[in-house]
């Protein structure tokens, strides 16, 4: 144990579900971890997503867009069975994991940006032209992936096998979080920064407490989600080198020694 954010209370944004581990490294080093869930999901998957699931060995490739991908589609595909000839991609090491812990092995992922375009940016050598590839993923996500298989002549279809909302949360549990005190915020996705932005305009907060959450420092995974927060308003965001819950953790550190 550490004691690298000392007396620092972190807003953690993430879905009950996947906080824990972060909070946990949090408290370890000394930091105060407060869960504000803005994104909560759900599992929602249609009858086409079931059977294409099912059906995973028509598919040269089926790619894993997130560790909720992985745990919704889990009960729908042949685990005991996977096809030797179907092989599996991941969005980043933490999805990896998710599958490794199922039994599945992994053949590619990112090396470096742990999203849709490191993971196209890895398959920009692979001929795949005629491939047929299945991407796991949420209901209504970003396309940028799919669009860029299409374009090196795969054959691309959805399992969406989950569905995403915005939690509630009045303006009572806003005003505690702001009253106790919030050091910096922690963002895992641009939905999650978005509903955090919309459940700030929702509250009946005086305009002076909105700003000062949107001069939260933000501790954010990637340039794109950098450039929303600057779209929505926010002041100040750090850039994580590392999108694993070690490297939030560092990165909060290293905000801290700067300040």
């Amino acid at each position: 144990m550490t004691n690298r954010l000392q007396n620092t209370r972190v807003l953690v944004t993430r879905p009950i579900e996947q906080a824990a581990g972060l909070i946990e490294q949090i408290n370890n080093a000394g930091g105060q971890a407060a869960s504000f869930p803005t994104l909560a999901i759900q599992a929602s998957a249609d009858a086409e997503a079931v059977e294409r699931c099912k059906f995973v060995a028509g598919y040269d490739w089926v790619i894993f867009i997130s560790q909720n991908a992985v745990r919704y589609s889990l009960s729908l595909l042949p685990i005991s069975n996977w096809p030797s000839t179907t092989l599996i991609a991941a969005v980043g090491p933490t999805t990896s994991n998710a599958l490794q812990q199922a039994g599945l092995t992994v053949s590619r992922q990112p090396d470096n940006s742990m999203n849709s375009e490191g993971l196209l940016e890895k398959f920009s050598a692979e001929p795949l032209s005629g491939k047929k590839i299945l991407i796991i993923r949420g209901v209504g996500g970003r396309d940028a992936l799919a669009t860029g298989l299409s374009e090196m002549g795969a054959m691309v279809d959805y399992a969406e096998v989950y569905s995403r909302h915005c939690p509630d949360h009045d303006t009572e549990h806003l005003l505690q979080q702001l009253e106790a005190g919030i050091d910096i915020v922690t963002i895992a996705s641009g939905e999650t920064l978005q509903n955090f932005a919309n459940i700030i305009e929702s509250s009946h907060l005086s305009n002076q407490q909105k700003q000062t959450l949107y001069a939260c420092p933000l501790v954010i995974v990637s340039a794109r989600i950098k450039t929303l927060a600057e779209q929505l308003g926010f002041l100040d965001t750090v850039v994580v080198s590392e999108p694993e819950n070690t490297g939030v953790v560092k990165a909060i550190a290293e905000w801290l020694e700067r300040k």
